[in-house]
């Protein structure tokens, strides 16, 4: 509806070309009234001026068959596209052909030519629409089907690897397997021959010595009933291809260390309440046996001359008797066979103590060495228990252990008869002590010191020797950990851990945790009367 004054205008230019039937038409007439609509409103005087003041007159409506007519008169120009005068496709025709209508819910598409719009027919447009939307319909398919492809394809591209890396992963299995396999066909092929060849060695050997055995029979046979036939003598030689077995006893011939060790211990332990038991009853009567002839048993923890012991060296001597290993012995034979049997249970049990020590300092590597390799460690504990004013300081001195002592080296320049020691002292103790502990030493000293008569001599025992103090910290001693801190060398502490004694969290509070300083005291009498004695710097122990 838009388009009837645009419709209407060209018309009305078109008025001078046309010809008389369209100007006589009723169409025309229709818009040709409507081009001037101020003279219509002259000719109209009942009509209502303000509405030709109030804007545009709006032109009456047209049925929508009447304007399919009306509209279907123009269509696209004929000649050049450029042209702008519309050629009326009806002419000559007249208006006899009627469109059929078209319904306002779908009004056609309008399209732009040349600077006109015109209106497209129907069914073409719907056409079009139709085929763009197959055609896009059809393109996200086939977008859609080629991405599927591409992931179907690497998924399936990857199933195919994993696969082929287990298959790869089984043949060298199966390789391996079969390599194993094939030492092992190797390994019972050597040991079937082996076994095959010494049958063959012993097949031989029962030939050979078949023969010897043969002609010795046939020497013994000649001489007393002559001769045998051939068949006679000669034997098969299948019977004596396979080796023939003695009979065994059943008895263990030789019996594995370890199991013979298990077996005495065993003994050991349950021997020793019934020994305790046993050691009242021979005290009571010297006749009663432990054990008998079928059920010996001997204690070797108890020694060679424990009341079990010596009880059984009776039922020893009655075995041999029974196996007939003697005979019938006197009393002087009898005496002898049992002090036999004490002498060999005698290096039984000290072969048994041995092995007993030996696994238990296995056990305890570091149980009772230390007093034993240190004596002076040793020494001065002896002084700490003999004072009483320094038992307080037992607990910490034995903390200390051997581990805190001193070591000694030779002095080169000394000779052997007069020979001096340097010590070495741990780089981590203190002087403090140092200086206790060497009076510890001097005490000890003093006591070996014989001062009868005006001679001055040591006790009994070899001298002690001569230890001299350089103030040599070249001992490679392991420190000890958890003793006082006043223990330590307070130069040591704070390389170990610069600002230890705040609190950190460094070596020294974490690793060697020294407790709260403790003071050493020593008697005063006893610093006096060593003082009295001059013990040098330099002294002897």
């Amino acid at each position: 509806m838009l388009l009837l004054p645009f419709i209407a205008g060209s018309t009305s230019g078109m008025a001078d070309t046309s010809s008389d039937s369209e100007t006589d038409s009723p169409m025309s007439e229709y818009y040709t009234g409507n081009d001037n609509p101020q003279e219509n409103a002259q000719e109209n005087p009942s009509q209502d001026p303000s509405q030709n003041r109030s804007g545009p007159v709006q032109p009456p409506r047209t049925p929508p068959a009447q304007m399919v007519q009306t509209l279907d008169i123009f269509g696209p120009p004929i000649g050049d596209s450029d042209s702008t005068t519309p050629t009326p496709r009806a002419i000559g025709f007249g208006f006899s052909r009627i469109q059929p209508p078209v319904s306002p819910m779908a009004p056609p598409s309008k399209r732009r030519r040349g600077g006109r719009f015109l209106q497209e027919q129907p069914g073409q447009s719907s056409d079009q629409g139709k085929d763009h939307t197959n055609n896009e319909s059809l393109g996200n398919q086939e977008r859609i089907m080629k991405h599927l492809y591409d992931a179907i394809h690497s998924s399936h591209a990857e199933l195919m690897r994993k696969q082929d890396d287990k298959i790869d992963k089984l043949t060298q299995r199966i390789e391996s397997s079969s390599d194993v396999l094939c030492r092992v066909v190797e390994a019972l092929d050597l040991r079937t021959k082996g076994r095959s060849l010494r049958g063959n060695m012993d097949f031989d050997e029962g030939v050979s010595s078949l023969g010897l055995q043969q002609e010795s029979e046939q020497r013994r046979n000649s001489n007393t009933a002559g001769s045998r036939s051939h068949e006679e003598r000669n034997i098969s030689p299948l019977g004596y291809a396979s080796r023939t077995t003695g009979s065994r006893s059943g008895a263990v011939k030789h019996r594995p260390p370890q199991e013979l060790r298990d077996k005495a211990c065993g003994y050991n332990l349950d021997l020793k309440g019934e020994a305790e038991n046993f050691a009242k009853i021979y005290k009571a009567n010297p006749l009663a046996r432990p054990c008998t002839v079928d059920d010996f048993r001997y204690w070797l923890a108890g020694g060679p001359k424990s009341e079990w012991n010596q009880a059984a060296s009776y039922i020893f001597v009655e075995i041999l008797e029974q196996k007939r290993f003697i005979t019938t012995p006197d009393a002087s034979m009898c005496d002898a066979l049992r002090e036999a049997f004490h002498v060999r249970l005698k290096s039984l049990h000290k072969t048994w103590l041995d092995k007993l020590k030996m696994e238990v300092d296995a056990d305890e590597p570091y149980t009772g060495r230390p007093k034993t390799w240190q004596r002076k460690y040793t020494r001065r504990r002896d002084v700490v228990i003999t004072i009483p004013t320094l038992n307080p300081y037992l607990e910490d001195f034995d903390q200390l252990g051997a581990g805190g002592m001193s070591s000694d080296e030779e002095d080169p320049g000394m000779s052997k008869p007069s020979m001096a020691y340097n010590i070495r002292e741990p780089k981590w103790r203190s002087e403090e002590v140092k200086r206790w502990l060497r009076l510890l030493d001097f005490v000890h000293l003093e006591s070996q010191c014989s001062t009868e008569g005006y001679q001055f001599r040591f006790s009994r025992g070899a001298p002690p020797r001569l230890r001299v103090d350089n103030n040599n910290k070249t001992s490679t001693a392991r420190y000890v950990r958890g003793l006082p801190s006043n223990f330590y060398d307070a130069g040591w502490l704070e390389a170990m851990e610069p600002g230890w004694s705040k609190s950190g969290t460094g070596f020294v509070n974490l690793v060697i945790r020294p407790k709260n300083s403790r003071k050493l005291t020593f008697p005063k009498d006893l610093s006096r009367a060593l003082e009295a004695r001059k013990y040098p710097s330099s002294s002897v122990e």
